[in-house]
């Protein structure tokens, strides 16, 4: 089992090699054609989230969590992982799927930083619909 383990946590190590960026505005440059983004930085342990504006070649989502893999391209981490205010502890979280039932019956989203819970809620099952 210890192999087992070694092995997963080898293979998700690249979350931790990368910074992670929510996206809270952007707009396309008419000049360059480039997409401006203002992003929310998710760095380290409990990050503090610093403000950082970047250019990109491609489009993105306001609200959207991205792994930053280039630095002008993002890689969408929705609906696997997302932004939202608990409602718990009303505090901004990333919050990533825990449970899902194949059917869009049952969605539970469960938060990284306090292990709240969005469990089969209108928040939980945002962004499912396409699926």
């Amino acid at each position: 089992m210890s192999g087992d383990l070694q092995q997963c946590l080898h293979k998700i190590a690249f979350f931790v090699q990368y910074p992670m960026r929510l996206v809270q505005d952007s707009d396309v440059d008419w000049r360059s054609k480039k997409v401006k983004a203002k992003t929310l930085v998710y760095v380290g342990d409990h990050p503090s989230l610093s403000q950082e504006q970047i250019d990109l070649s491609g489009s993105v989502s306001k609200g959207k969590l991205y792994l930053e893999l280039k630095s002008d391209t993002l890689i969408p981490l929705y609906p696997l992982f997302s932004v939202q205010d608990c409602s718990v502890c009303t505090m901004r979280e990333v919050f990533m799927i825990d449970r899902f039932d194949g059917t869009y019956s049952r969605v539970v989203l469960k938060s990284f930083e306090r292990g709240h819970a969005h469990d089969n809620d209108d928040v939980a099952k945002t962004g499912w619909e396409g699926f």
